[in-house]
């Protein structure tokens, strides 16, 4: 096997606003200029809390590419 090195930095913010208030600037830190942003999400729950709204409207002002992969359990 070649060489290779593999990083999974993970940034978690809560409470109210937390997503309008910090993605962006999560996005800007960790976010590969020119590559889609990966969206996962489970069964329902983050559109019920509204949290999915939130994220599409920053990424879609930011005019980032989107990959989305929902179901996730």
């Amino acid at each position: 096997m070649d060489s290779h090195r593999w990083e999974c930095r993970t940034k978690v913010r809560f409470g109210k606003d937390a997503v309008k208030g910090y993605l962006h600037a999560l996005i800007e830190e960790f976010a590969i200029p020119g590559k889609p942003i990966m969206l996962g999400y489970g069964m329902g729950s983050v559109k019920r809390s509204g949290a999915y709204e939130d994220v599409m409207e920053v990424l879609e002002e930011m005019k980032l590419p989107i990959i989305q992969f929902s179901g996730i359990m």
